[in-house]
């Protein structure tokens, strides 16, 4: 199997609501204009970019949803240095969720139905440090699947965060699985909201459970069973 191109989560996805208001104009004078507020509504472009990961039961033989993985979208680059279609999927979760056993990825297909991918334990790639695992699924992937990939810029660097004045305080969001419900024929996505606590700061690593010591994000929100690995949205409105 195999796709040609994938289809990629876009800005546009991202639909505010809008507001009509009074606004000054350059001349001085008020004009009514509509104005985007709010949190954005999220279409299925962007929950399609997210898949659930489960682990068989060794009893009972039954898959059992335990966390979440994002699919991120690399493009092929060609001869000319271009940019062409996404053309690399990778499912990227928490390494704790893959070495507690998970070795399925559950993703929905356009009939209203999902599917599982089997994953090989081997296949896994780990952050020496930090808790992060990712396969690359692109192979696994086929027309009949009702999945699109978040583009791989899209993941906040430190000069991303400096060129937008990204600070504490900022809105955001994550997506991912409910566990007590993951959905009986596809997966039924969950999202919670809250705002950027801390930066990321080498002068200040946050002790992991892991024993080591890592500078992160850190996001004011609740959180449930299941939502591990799953990707975090900054949204401001424009």
């Amino acid at each position: 199997m195999g796709l040609a191109a994938l289809p990629a989560v876009r800005y546009q996805d991202a639909n505010f609501r809008y507001k009509n208001v009074w606004l000054p104009t350059q001349s001085g004078e008020w004009a009514h204009r509509w104005m985007p507020t709010g949190m954005p509504r999220l279409n299925s472009r962007i929950k399609n970019a997210i898949a659930f990961v489960y682990q068989t039961d060794p009893g009972s033989g039954k898959p059992t949803a335990v966390g979440t993985a994002s699919i991120i979208g690399f493009p092929r680059i060609d001869s000319t240095n271009h940019w062409r279609a996404y053309r690399h999927a990778y499912a990227v979760t928490c390494r704790h969720v893959v070495e507690d056993g998970a070795n399925l990825i559950r993703i929905n297909i356009q009939n209203g139905e999902s599917r599982f991918i089997d994953c090989d334990p081997l296949e896994w790639v780990f952050h020496d440090d930090a808790d992060l695992a990712a396969i690359d699924i692109t192979a696994s992937l086929c027309g009949d699947d009702d999945v699109a990939v978040l583009p791989f810029e899209w993941l906040s660097s430190q000069t991303y965060i400096s060129d937008r004045q990204i600070d504490i305080g900022e809105d955001g969001f994550l997506l991912g699985l409910f566990a007590e419900e993951p959905g009986s024929r596809r997966n039924i996505i969950a999202a919670r909201f809250g705002n950027l606590s801390i930066l990321s700061s080498e002068e200040a690593p946050l002790l992991r459970s892991n024993g080591i010591r890592l500078s992160a994000h850190v996001f004011d929100m609740r959180l449930r069973t299941g939502f591990s690995g799953s990707p975090v949205f900054i949204y401001r409105t424009p």
